[in-house]
């Protein structure tokens, strides 16, 4: 159930950074979605007060399905050429299908927000410095 997700990613956003199991926002996402770690996405379309609004910004995928990215050299930088432009939301949508992660739509207080539940910790996602 998607309200019981939404749980668990606020949840886990509380963790310690080392300990957590999802992230939030458009690139964090993509990036766990493009390295085949989540499990789950949320996308809210609709804010706590009941108002429709669907994320309007645009990300980039290239021509394998977990091909998505906030920023065109990530796609480059992975081999991928001639990225394309396309609706966020759509980007998502495409990934998780390409990777087996189960699409939720669901009401937050920011409609537009993005967030991913993970197979693994945060640790595993984040470059090491």
């Amino acid at each position: 159930d998607a309200s019981a997700r939404l749980d668990e990613v606020r949840a886990q956003l509380d963790r310690p950074p080392g300990e957590r199991r999802a992230v939030q926002g458009l690139d964090g996402t993509l990036t766990a979605l493009r390295d085949g770690l989540v499990s789950d996405v949320l996308i809210a379309c609709q804010d706590e007060d009941g108002q429709s609004k669907w994320p309007t910004e645009t990300a980039w995928i290239g021509p394998g399905m977990a091909d998505a990215a906030a920023g065109r050299d990530q796609l480059t930088g992975r081999g991928v050429t001639d990225p394309v432009q396309d609706l966020a939301v759509e980007a998502l949508a495409r990934a998780a299908a390409g990777t087996s992660a189960e699409l939720h739509f669901v009401d937050a207080a920011e409609a537009g927000w993005v967030a991913a539940l993970l197979r693994a910790p945060v640790a595993a996602v984040e470059p090491t410095t």
